[in-house]
């Protein structure tokens, strides 16, 4: 069975453009306009909070952004006719600050009063209810309600079409969230076909702020890279990083996550020192950019600790580790997702280490965590509860393991991803278990499973799928099907050998070996 190390991705939270998007303008500027105003409780002068509400934000000063908004909310509503577009519009950004803490609840409850006040003034169909439609699906995907997502963005979509809007920023915008949602349903060409769309609405707004354009390369760098294609998806995220390069110092903080997302590529195609490079860059720039209390060293540390445990230092993985857990802990406290992240890693040393009851025991605080701050039936929970069942197996309860299997498989089908490679590899750990207590009809058809999901994902050259052919090679020998066993040996090495030629290919492509 498998143990998951998971490097953390800041790729998937992509909020919707605010109704007045990022500008050249500084704080100082901005500030001085509001300073300049002859009506301080004007529509100009909510225009102008909320503009500092985006350059507060995009330098990730999330107090100071809820205060600029709150304000701009207030001197709205303190006018005699007060703007409802406004209104919502400001209710909207103040639900992305929340997005951003990760209160999903909170930003709902925002998102609703906004559309509901603009379906009360018969404004539904205006221009602040695309972007805020979208915000309200991503809150819906980012809490794995992605039947509800899918329906909000459609009608996001709806209300931009009605508008004749679908070609500017914030459309992009939904396109690139849908397409995320495409890529957490199993449906990668369909991602990979809507962020290639949403760049080419971009591309045609020579406006378009940096910020976004980055975003989107990165969302299709995450897609390419899960759908195998790790040269593409290196290029995708190296354009990113150049757009954050070349843009305002607001952009300091998306260019370390890039950086970060660049070493886990380049540590997957087995170029390590150049994931090592990377990483250093990373830290270089957040130490000039940073507090030292700043939680992205958390990020930094824990895909440090993944290089080395990938080096195999257990021990130099360990401390990178750990202090990325304490710094999750003081940051955003100990029920984050984030900690539970490298609190799953931590678990995997452990396993590695032979710990496997105290693996098992960090392995289901880590689903405790993400269970209740996700939801019971979020997909997420499905490589947790895998996590679970492999500590299971190595210490015996293979029954239970395969219980617990089960029902990540449930959660998988229920949420229509059953094309993923997160499915394939939970039918390959159950092909496994099922193996383990002779019951090998039930094995062979989770091979079976999991064997046609890898090849649906085009997934020829992952080292899980020859690991799959392997096993299910040797489950046919033990069925005495010896004739099919060699076929699917031979089909295997054939895999083998064609990854490393691969690796070998995307290693000189990088161009530091």
């Amino acid at each position: 069975m498998r143990v998951l190390l998971t490097p953390i991705f800041y790729l998937a939270a992509f909020l919707a453009c605010p109704l007045w998007s990022e500008t050249n303008d500084t704080e100082e500027q901005t500030k001085a306009a509001i300073s300049a105003l002859t009506e301080t409780g004007g529509k100009a002068a909510v225009i102008l909070w909320n503009k500092l509400g985006n350059i507060h934000q995009a330098q990730w000063r999330l107090n100071e952004a809820e205060q600029d908004y709150r304000h701009a909310l207030a001197i709205n509503r303190a006018m005699s006719s007060p703007g409802v577009l406004e209104d919502a519009s400001t209710l909207n950004n103040l639900a992305t600050v929340l997005q951003s803490r990760r209160d999903f609840k909170g930003a709902e409850a925002l998102l609703n009063e906004g559309y509901a006040l603009l379906k009360n003034n018969n404004s539904n169909s205006s221009s602040a209810a695309g972007p805020l439609l979208t915000n309200l699906g991503l809150n819906y995907q980012q809490r794995g309600q992605l039947t509800e997502a899918a329906r909000i963005y459609h009608e996001a979509q709806v209300s931009f079409e009605s508008v004749g809007a679908t070609g500017t920023a914030e459309f992009a915008s939904l396109v690139s969230n849908f397409g995320l949602l495409s890529f957490e349903t199993g449906h990668y060409e369909e991602a990979i076909a809507r962020q290639r769309r949403a760049l080419e609405i971009q591309a045609k707004l020579p406006s378009v702020a940096n910020l976004d354009r980055s975003y989107v390369m990165n969302n299709l760098g995450l897609v390419l890279e899960a759908s195998g294609d790790l040269a593409e998806a290196r290029k995708s995220f190296l354009q990113a990083a150049e757009l954050e390069r070349n843009g305002s110092p607001t952009l300091t903080r998306h260019l370390v996550e890039t950086l970060n997302n660049l070493a886990v590529i380049e540590e997957k195609m087995g170029s390590y020192q150049t994931s090592r490079t990377y990483q250093v860059e990373a830290q270089r720039v957040a130490q000039q950019c940073f507090s030292a209390d700043d939680p992205l060293w958390a990020t930094i540390w824990n895909n440090l600790g993944l290089l080395a445990l990938l080096q195999k230092d257990r021990r130099e993985a360990k401390r990178e580790y750990e202090k990325a857990a304490t710094r999750w802990l003081r940051t955003l406290g100990p029920a984050s997702p984030q900690y539970a992240v490298t609190l799953s890693n931590l678990a995997s040393l452990e396993s590695v280490a032979g710990h496997h009851k105290e693996a098992e025991q960090m392995a289901e605080h880590v689903l405790e965590i993400d269970r209740r701050f996700l939801g019971p039936e979020h997909p997420r929970l499905a490589a947790d509860l895998t996590n679970v069942a492999t500590e299971m197996f190595y210490r015996h309860k293979v029954a239970e393991a395969i219980d617990v299997l089960l029902h990540a498989k449930t959660i998988l089908e229920k949420a229509n991803v059953t094309s993923t490679l997160e499915f394939a590899r939970t039918m390959d750990d159950l092909s496994a278990a099922y193996e383990k207590l002779k019951r090998f009809s039930e094995a062979k058809q989770s091979f079976l499973l999991a064997i046609h999901t890898y090849e649906l994902q085009q997934a020829p050259l992952l080292p899980q799928y020859a690991v799959c052919l392997h096993h299910y090679a040797n489950l046919l020998r033990e069925m005495q099907d010896f004739a099919n066993a060699e076929q699917v040996e031979a089909r295997a090495m054939r895999v083998d050998v064609q990854g490393v030629l691969s690796a070998q290919k995307n290693a000189a492509v990088s161009g530091f070996r």
